[in-house]
């Protein structure tokens, strides 16, 4: 009875580690995920920050009457969120 009883601590012990990594190889999985999510979310952040300001029904913003100022506030944007995308990669992120 000592045994078997042994037997099952042993086992029970066993069943506890492998719960153990499979919930830890999880928690890593899941982290990365939130990282990504994090990186897609902080390089959106500018240009929606842009175009919400662009977005509003005022008369003196900047470039609104400029022939060009569609296309210099969409140059911004892109110029931003590439920049975020080259800082990310080269620190690991994405």
């Amino acid at each position: 009875m000592l045994r078997a009883i042994e037997f099952t601590e042993s086992y029970r012990d066993i069943l506890t580690g492998i719960l153990e990594v499979h919930l830890t190889a999880a928690a890593n999985r899941t982290n990365d995920i939130v990282k990504v999510m994090t990186a897609i979310a902080t390089v959106t952040l500018p240009v929606l920050l842009i175009t919400g300001y662009y977005g509003m029904n005022f008369e003196h913003l900047p470039l609104l009457h400029h022939p060009y100022g569609g296309y210099i506030a969409t140059g911004i944007m892109s110029v931003l969120a590439a920049a975020m995308l080259v800082i990310f990669m080269r620190i690991g992120w994405y």
